[in-house]
This record gives structure tokens, C-alpha cells and sequence, in this order.
């Protein structure tokens, strides 16, 4: 499969590991209209917008102050609720999002993190808090002002919808299977769920899979009717919903697209990262064959987006701080009992092929840092 974009499965350099763990990867929080998404104009049977959003603010100079005016301004129920990571604050938007807090170690400064899944938007979007005017706020409200606040987005899911009959699941899985598209995910997958004593009922819930939930994007294709009924009971008409979940640097720079074009850049960034291509063009190179029509017609032949990500290359600092924050409890449990020295006996005898450069790296920072190599 050829690449649309120079990031997707790589680690991020910097970011807040507390603020990634309070993003479920397959939350669907959606309200219960036909489409919590919005109409587009001039397209009948099209919806589209952002679904989830998580805005973080690190090491941030005044955190209870800053939480007191998104508890305001989005209407706080006063209930307190706890988060992963040591994270506390209370329920916003109707109940439905969150805006929490964490203490740094060594300073009265903060982390500040704000959830907005599916129906905290819909309340946003429904009671018009940041609107001046009667008209609705919009998705690209909802991002610019969180981004003026110098908050960063490190979770953003965008999404389309639409009733196109000939728009399923199951034509998405095809030509996933036949290796049809051009992506830049390493990965693919299908979730499929029904009752056993009726195996008939099968496909009737299922999801397909590009990506994996811990790369910056991660894309879903699934039956949105049978979603909404599993739900509330009701029975809608045929409703295929796709969703793009971003991550980290990508979901940054989706918030500042929508934040500056509006919902009308979602096609394109979908079409940015995934393309899928039609099983009859003969074309000897994949990227050279034409669009398969429904989803030429699905991201009405836009452009394609490309965020321009590039692979992160960590410094000897971050990688520290990585091992520091994500392995010294395994490394701490290992040495407690007794399995401490298998450990540096496995690092002593594995041969690493190391690169010169990345070697010189380690040995600058040694210096910064007078530590003694050994040998």
C-alpha cells in the first residue's frame, strides 16, 4: 500500500500520557438524531463534523483558574468526578463532558484536560454558548475557541455520515480485502457482532478497521442505523457513518483546519488519508487508478488534505522521560522480586546495533549531564 501522508504509526515525541488515557478509542457517545452531525448544503443525505473532542493544557501557570471559567462558561452540574493519572474535576455540558485537573510534583502549576465526547458537543452546539447571534455555533466555534485559550487538541474525531444505499460496511471490507486503496495504515480489522441464535443478523453491526488505536489516526467504517437502535430502540433509515480518529499532532492540526475552514475541510481530510480505488481500472500502479464512484461521490471529489506529519525522531531527554513515566513500575515490580538482575543480564547479552549518530547523541547528553558510560 502506498503512503498519503510521512506519519502515521510512529510514537509521539512530546505529549501528556494522562491526557491520552482518559480518550476511550472506541467511544460512541453520539445524540440520538438522525445525524449529531451537521447537514451539508446542496447534499441530501450528508452529514458531517467532529464527534470527540480533548484539549489539554500542560503545566498550566493558573489551572483553578482556568477550570472555573470552562465550568462557567460550559455550565458546570457541580457533580466531581475522577479521571485516570491522578486526574480530578467536575462534569460539564449537561453531564456529558469533563474538565479535570492534575497537580504537578514540584509546583503549584497544573494539567489541565477537557472532554468533549459526541453529546457534550450536541448540548454546545444545541444551547449556543458561544455564539453571539441566534445562529447555532458551529464545530469551527467549538475549536477556535479552545485553541485562543492556548489549549492543545490531543484527540479529535471527525466523521461523515450518509444514507447512499449503496454506501455499506460491507463494500468498504471488499475492497479492504482485495487491497484496493491507497492508506497509509500498516493495519486493518473487522469487528462484527450478532445474536447466535440467529446467525442471519450477521454484518448487521459490524465495523471495518484501518490503523490501530494507538497511531495518531485511526479510521472507522460502520453501520450507524443498527448503532442508534442498539441504543435507543429506535429504527432509523439506512446510515453509514465513517470516522477518522486523530491523535496527538494530527488531531492539533485537524482542530486548526476546522477551526479556520469549518466542517467543509472534513471530505478532504478524509480523502488525505484514505482513497479507495476501483477494483475494474486495470492501472498497473495502484495510486494510478481511478476513485471507486461511491467514494468519489461520498467526499464529493475534494481534494485531498495532507497534514504533512512527519516521523518523530526522539531525543535522548525524551527517551528518558519515556522509560521514567511508562516503564519504571514494571522495572520497579521487577526488581522487588528478584527479577532485577535477569534484566540487566538480558541487556548486557543482546547484541544492539547501534547507529553512530544516535550513539553520539547519548554521549553529548551523558556530558550535559556528567554521568559515567559504562563499558
Amino acid at each position: 500500500m502506498n503512503n498519503l501522508d510521512e506519519d502515521d504509526d510512529s510514537a509521539w515525541d512530546d505529549f501528556d500520557a494522562g491526557a491520552i488515557a482518559q480518550q476511550p478509542p472506541s467511544t460512541k457517545q453520539g445524540g440520538r438524531k438522525t445525524s449529531n452531525l451537521s447537514q451539508v448544503e446542496d447534499r441530501q443525505g450528508f452529514w458531517c463534523g467532529v464527534d470527540y473532542l480533548t484539549f489539554s493544557y500542560p503545566r498550566n501557570f493558573y489551572p483553578a483558574e482556568i477550570c472555573k471559567e470552562v465550568e462557567s462558561l460550559f455550565q458546570s452540574t457541580g457533580e466531581s468526578t475522577v479521571g485516570d493519572h491522578g486526574y480530578k474535576g467536575k462534569d460539564i455540558c449537561g453531564g456529558y463532558g469533563k474538565v479535570l485537573v492534575r497537580e504537578c510534583r514540584n509546583s503549584a502549576d497544573g494539567d489541565v484536560l477537557v472532554r468533549l465526547p459526541g453529546r457534550a458537543l450536541d448540548w454546545i452546539r444545541d444551547t449556543n454558548v458561544l455564539s453571539e447571534t441566534e445562529l447555532q455555533c458551529t464545530d469551527a466555534d467549538i475549536c477556535r475557541y479552545f485553541l485562543e485559550q492556548k489549549f492543545r487538541s490531543t484527540r479529535a474525531d471527525i466523521a461523515m455520515d450518509t444514507t447512499d444505499p449503496e454506501i455499506r460496511p460491507e463494500v468498504v471490507e471488499a475492497l479492504v480485502n482485495a487491497q484496493s486503496y491507497v492508506c497509509r495504515a500498516h493495519r486493518a480489522g473487522l469487528n462484527d457482532s450478532w445474536d447466535t441464535n440467529k446467525p442471519k443478523t450477521r454484518r448487521e453491526e459490524e465495523t471495518v478497521y484501518l490503523g490501530s488505536r494507538i497511531s495518531s489516526r485511526y479510521f472507522r467504517c460502520y453501520n450507524k442505523a443498527a448503532d442508534i437502535f442498539r441504543k435507543t430502540g429506535r429504527k432509523s433509515q439506512h446510515l453509514t457513518r465513517f470516522e477518522l480518529e486523530c491523535k496527538g499532532d494530527a488531531a492539533q492540526k485537524t482542530t486548526e483546519l476546522i477551526s479556520q475552514k469549518g466542517i467543509y475541510c472534513i471530505p478532504n481530510l478524509f480523502a488525505g488519508w484514505v482513497d479507495f480505488k476501483d477494483l475494474h481500472d486495470d492501472a498497473t500502479r495502484l495510486e494510478r487508478r481511478r476513485r471507486v464512484a461511491w467514494w468519489e461521490r461520498l467526499i464529493g471529489g475534494q481534494e485531498p488534505i495532507s497534514l504533512g506529519l512527519q516521523r518523530g525522531v526522539s531525543t535522548p531527554e525524551q527517551s528518558l522521560r519515556w522509560i521514567k513515566e511508562q516503564a519504571s513500575k514494571t522495572l520497579f515490580l521487577a526488581h522487588r522480586h528478584g527479577f532485577f538482575d535477569e534484566v540487566i543480564e538480558a541487556i548486557n547479552e543482546k547484541k544492539f546495533k547501534v547507529k553512530r549518530a544516535e550513539n553520539e547523541k547519548w554521549k553529548y547528553f551523558a556530558q550535559i549531564k556528567k554521568t559515567k558510560p559504562v563499558n
